[in-house]
């Protein structure tokens, strides 16, 4: 009985190690991937959030629950309060805005 035991300990250890190698590896091939092919950049910054990133922006920036300066009801207010908190803390967007 102690054999068997002893057995299932050495497996499980052994399943550990099998995981955490996984897992290390696949963190480090993301990261690679997304620091070479910077796939976090969008060419424009409507494709990321659409309105509600357009709401929190707004909200962020001290303004009220608008789009462009217009009120808007069209969504639930909680999502687009976490992505203006997220602004706030992180920058608009992550990156500076061009100049125009």
């Amino acid at each position: 009985m102690a054999g068997s035991e002893q057995e299932h300990e050495n497996i499980s250890s052994l399943s550990r190690k099998y995981f955490l190698t996984i897992f290390t590896t696949a963190l480090v091939v993301r990261i690679q991937c997304m620091v070479f092919l910077q796939s976090w950049e969008l060419p424009d910054q409507w494709q990321f959030g659409y309105e509600i990133g357009k709401i929190g922006k707004s909200l962020a920036d001290g303004q009220d629950f608008s789009i462009a300066s217009t009120p808007t009801a069209k969504f639930p207010p909680v999502y687009p309060i976490l992505v203006g908190g997220a602004f706030i803390i992180l920058g608009v967007y992550s990156r500076a805005l061009p100049q125009s």
